[in-house]
């Protein structure tokens, strides 16, 4: 199934980015990328571009020979054009990973196929609150999806249109609530609390003074990455059946859990301590539903940036047909089980702060136990931001897991300053476009 061979100098590993410092001096094309800037933007055929990708420093990063390079069935099997050989299907990846969490679901409608059926008979018994909670869900759910759906598209339509400005807006907002926290603090005479969220926002106006210049091309990124979603909409449907995937999963957790909030709830009510098979159903039921929202969004994140990845290295006038379905087709089978075991990864450390945020409430070492929430929620949130990147050398490579998590640390060292800047400068932009359709929903359902 496998062959070594050279496929016209096409990394096995590499990665796009945003992974140079030197955006002001002149940008390259997509299809044909500089082997020594390797960002693209602009030229008198394309429209301003953004996407920025790495042959020769790839290799540097990773130490592969460019003889090294793995042979598989192409993902594009119709494309003569050259860099069609740069995307592959070589097997499935992390079998193990994808077969337990088959199981994980399939255990899950079991149990919650069991529990409806017992509902509907009378045999299971759920508290009066917990029924009325599930009926005003089954209401105002639909409402509330569709109004978020209404509220992210006009948003998404709005960042495209004056994206820079939404870059400043968001990133000053961030420095004007840290301050507005630290004037609370003050006023209420927390004053070292005062001190620290006005600390944070002293900091990040010095930060955002000292990156300035970087906001146009981090501009460029990010029109970009909205133009190319809206262009190849297979990708908006992609996510959208992703979100809705999630969604049912919900439902299905919450009548496979249907047992356990109903102890819960009768131990709160009538004051007495809950059986002792709880606490492991609970741990249970919150790894499965954090796995299974983390493999949603990632499927979703992997064929997004296949289809990237093909536009920047075919070129919008060399795009093979059907770029979204294959770049889902692959995130759903071969890389499915990679998708799977990175997911698990950060599933399991979430699922492990969430306890230990639960135990500080009744913990007396509230100090220690605030330092170790500190310790894990960093953790959480590298490993997060380590697999956007480990999950892009999945997408265009088809690697597994393990050997994207590699390629990826090597990739870091080598240049992740400059990426991580730019990523800075995008999230606050892009946690502002997430809070407002999450809001509008929360506030559709009550």
């Amino acid at each position: 199934m496998y062959q070594q061979g050279n496929v016209n100098g096409s990394p096995k590993h590499g990665h796009y980015g945003a992974y140079d410092d030197h955006h002001d001096d002149h940008y390259a094309t997509p299809g044909r990328h500089s082997q020594t800037h390797g960002y693209v933007g602009r030229d008198s055929q394309h429209e301003p571009l953004g996407v920025v990708a790495y042959d020769e420093r790839t290799f540097a990063a990773s130490g592969l020979k460019r003889e090294e390079v793995e042979v598989g069935v192409p993902l594009y099997e119709g494309s003569n054009h050259t860099a069609a050989q740069r995307f592959i299907r070589t097997g499935y990846r992390d079998v193990w990973a994808l077969v337990l969490f088959a199981l994980v679901v399939m255990l899950s409608c079991g149990l919650a196929a069991r529990n409806a059926r017992d509902l509907h008979n009378g045999t299971l018994h759920i508290s009066h609150n917990a029924r009325n909670d599930l009926h005003a869900m089954r209401e105002w759910l639909p409402l509330g999806f569709g109004l978020a759906l209404l509220v992210a598209g006009f948003v998404f339509a709005a960042m495209r249109a004056f994206t820079e400005q939404f870059i400043i807006i968001a990133n000053v907002l961030v420095i004007v609530i840290n301050a507005a926290f630290a004037a609370w603090a003050f006023a209420r005479g927390y004053v070292v609390m005062g001190v620290i969220w006005g600390l944070i926002a002293a900091l990040n106006a010095v930060w955002l003074y000292f990156v300035r210049r970087r906001i146009p091309f981090a501009a460029v990124l990010l029109r970009t990455s909205v133009t190319l979603i809206t262009r190849h909409y297979g990708t908006l449907v992609t996510s959208f059946a992703c979100l809705l995937a999630g969604a049912v999963y919900l439902a299905v957790w919450v009548f496979m859990g249907a047992p356990v909030f109903t102890q819960i709830s009768d131990a709160h009510d009538n004051g007495t301590s809950v059986p002792g098979w709880v606490a492991p159903a609970v741990l249970g039921m919150l790894i499965a539903l954090l796995w299974a929202s983390q493999v949603c969004a990632n499927v979703a994140h992997v064929t997004t940036s296949g289809v990237v990845a093909t536009w920047y290295f075919f070129g919008e006038a060399a795009m093979p047909p059907g770029p979204s379905a294959a770049s889902a087709k692959r995130a759903l089978t071969t890389s499915f089980g990679s998708i799977c075991f990175g997911s698990l990864v950060v599933a399991v450390v979430k699922a492990i702060y969430y306890l230990v945020r639960a135990a500080l409430h009744q913990s007396r070492n509230s100090f220690a136990a605030c330092i170790l929430l500190c310790i894990l929620n960093l953790i959480e949130q590298l490993l997060e931001y380590f697999n956007v990147y480990a999950f892009t050398h999945v997408a265009i490579y088809g690697s597994s897991y393990i050997e994207a998590a590699k390629q990826t640390w090597r990739l870091v060292k080598e240049c992740g300053w400059s990426a991580y800047f730019n990523d800075c400068l995008v999230w606050p932009v892009l946690t502002m476009v997430t809070l407002v359709p999450a809001a509008t929903f929360a506030i559709a359902i009550g």
